[in-house]
């Protein structure tokens, strides 16, 4: 790949692994830029320069000229001190989906730090309670597309009788991967950490929009017809 100057990774977030990952397999002169938008902001709202400041791989850069971003916590005090809404000002704007002070409400949960970068948690109402914890289904499915093995990953909660809600996980593995138990091991080896009671089942192919974003609604039917994981 001698002679590539850029690489661009804009839309939801880029897991740390995968640009950790990318940066030791390119050039140590190709660029590589990180990115967060929205096509309601016309796009792009944030990025940085990962070969540049590394120790900000995980978050989104910082606001393009022009562009403001700030967190709001007004319909979500039960997140930590900083943790709330994303919203976005500027002229990039739509006016069908701005508010009447100008700004866009992205229904994206971050934070800002103080050197201004934003970092992204995870969508509002992405969140699961488990045993009182709150946590994030984002950075979870995050964790799981780590392993070499998962193409995506998509987690949802259900209630439980012991921990209020449980969190449950649909994999689709890459094409040539079977569900074993080896795959069931490299999966729980990313979240095992965590010490939570979620549940994996798999898929073929995890269902999308037109615009191959997750469905996430019916994701219950789905897995009521998913393959159960070998041991479980």
């Amino acid at each position: 790949m001698n002679g590539l100057n850029l690489v661009q990774m804009a839309g939801g977030g880029v897991s740390r692994d995968l640009i950790t990952d990318l940066g030791a397999k390119l050039p140590i002169d190709t660029r590589i830029f990180v990115m967060y938008g929205l096509t309601e902001a016309t796009a792009r709202v944030s990025a940085f320069d990962a070969r540049k400041r590394p120790d900000k791989i995980g978050s989104a850069g910082v606001p393009l000229p022009g562009v403001t971003v700030r967190i709001s916590r007004s319909d979500i005090e039960e997140y930590p001190e900083g943790v709330g809404e994303i919203v976005v000002g500027g002229d990039g704007v739509g006016l069908n989906v701005a508010d009447n002070r100008g700004e866009l409400h992205t229904g994206d949960i971050g934070f800002v730090d103080s050197e201004g970068f934003l970092y992204i948690v995870g969508r509002s109402g992405l969140f699961a309670k488990v045993g009182g914890t709150k946590v994030s289904l984002y950075d979870l499915e995050m964790r799981l597309t780590s392993a070499s093995i998962v193409r995506v990953a998509v987690a949802f909660p259900r209630q439980d009788e012991v921990y209020g809600e449980s969190i449950c996980v649909l994999i689709e593995l890459h094409r040539g991967t079977e569900p074993s138990y080896e795959a069931v091991a490299q999966i729980r080896e990313c979240v095992v950490d965590l010490g939570l009671p979620i549940l994996f089942r798999f898929v073929e192919e995890i269902p999308t929009t037109r615009s191959r974003k997750v469905r996430r609604f019916g994701l219950e039917s789905a897995w009521e017809n998913a393959t159960e994981v070998p041991g479980d």
